[in-house]
């Protein structure tokens, strides 16, 4: 009877192994690597200028920007300018006006700008999504000086006939700078921005 308690136990045993056998056998352990890419944010800025080395009164240069979308995102793009004069040494000059305060100098804008982009505070905003491979429509077209723009101002003589300089002489050899601050961001984080 020993024996037969024995055998059925190896039986046993030899049956629990087989299952075990028979299920790691046909068991199979399967891995995925999955990669989740993100898309490419990338924008160019295109600034269409050429310096004028002689700007004088009356005279209007080219002056564009464009921002294109080179990544896969949509992107929102805003603008900022400012505009202001250095004198010829460097120093700061204040805007020139006429004796009504009118700007003596002119940012010309777009003739379609306000069907793209819109003021918010101190920037333009595009209106809408920049698609990958989009470019901007013009911001600005060019910059103007006035036809009334004194820049040397008036040369007078002295008793003792020494030359001197009055009115806007500061401006004789100066610049105006147009500088523009262009911030791009993924369109869907535009509020970001407010």
């Amino acid at each position: 009877m020993k024996n037969k308690k024995s055998l059925v136990a190896i039986i046993g045993i030899l049956a629990v192994a087989a299952i075990g056998f028979t299920i790691a056998y046909n068991s199979d352990l399967m891995s995925f690597n999955n990669n989740f890419g993100t898309g490419l944010y990338r924008t160019e800025v295109s600034d269409t200028f050429t310096s004028p080395l002689d700007w004088k009164p009356c005279d209007t240069t080219a002056k564009t920007i464009a921002v294109k979308n080179t990544g896969t995102v949509d992107v929102a793009v805003r603008v900022k300018l400012d505009q202001y004069w250095k004198s010829k040494t460097g120093g700061d000059l204040a805007m020139l006006v006429d004796s009504n305060d009118n700007p003596l100098t002119t940012i010309n804008f777009a003739n379609d700008y306000a069907d793209y982009w819109q003021k918010s505070g101190d920037w333009y905003v595009y209106k809408t999504a920049l698609a990958p491979n989009a470019t901007t429509h013009a911001l600005i077209q060019s910059v103007s000086l006035s036809c009334n723009a004194n820049l040397v101002g008036e040369t007078t003589y002295s008793a003792d006939g020494k030359t001197g300089e009055s009115g806007n002489g500061a401006y004789n050899g100066a610049s105006f700078h147009v500088d523009a601050d262009i911030q791009t961001i993924q369109y869907d984080a535009i509020n970001e921005w407010n």
